[in-house]
């Protein structure tokens, strides 16, 4: 399988992880993001238990059992890393990251139910809006129509710029590496608005 020989090991933690990987965020070179490593844990899950169901168990099933450590880390990773029992989704108003969206609240539906009852997905952020752009209008407005009262799409837009890019390499955050950056400006406005929503 592909991800099996294609998964790189984080110097940092020891875990396994995508690279490069797409990142609503940081751009096309990311390594582990988030929706990729639940995706890819996905997939693992599914040949696992369609090995099982078939009683089939090939050297590449056993090789997934291997890496398939990766299901339960990117669980614990995601619920690890939100400080209460919501996640914000962030999701780039472009077509494949759109598609992905739905991968992605059906891994936060199986964390609910295997890992964390209490979690719920808070909302939806847009970021890298590229608001000039038809496409962007198109699936903005897309996204706010399907999830219309059953989940919340915040109303501040994290626009694209190339300023979070250069912050990102320079390991700065962005409101200290450009105060005056709208990407900042927009995180700030973002804040404001949680704060409001979370009364």
């Amino acid at each position: 399988m592909f991800w099996v020989d294609n998964l790189w090991t984080d110097e940092r933690d020891g875990t396994l992880v995508a690279n490069p990987s797409h990142s609503p965020e940081h751009g096309e070179y990311s390594l582990g993001c988030s929706t990729v490593q639940a995706m890819i844990a996905e997939i693992f899950d599914i040949v696992i238990k369609a090995s099982e169901d078939l009683g089939k168990d090939t050297k590449e099933v056993a090789d997934v059992h291997v890496v398939g450590k990766i299901d339960q880390e990117i669980y614990q990773c995601i619920t690890n890393d939100i400080v209460t029992d919501e996640v914000i989704i962030t999701v780039n108003p472009q077509l494949l990251a759109m598609m992905g969206l739905q991968d992605f609240l059906r891994i936060v539906g199986k964390i609910k139910k295997r890992i964390n009852p209490k979690l719920e997905v808070a909302g939806i952020l847009l970021t890298m809006c590229e608001s000039r752009t038809t496409l962007c209008k198109v699936l903005t407005e897309e996204v706010t129509g399907s999830f219309q009262g059953k989940i919340k799409v915040f109303d501040t837009r994290i626009p694209a710029t190339v300023k979070v890019g250069e912050s990102i390499y320079y390991n700065m955050p962005i409101a200290q590496y450009s105060k005056k950056a709208s990407a900042g400006i927009a995180y700030r406005k973002f804040a404001k608005e949680i704060i409001a929503y979370e009364g």
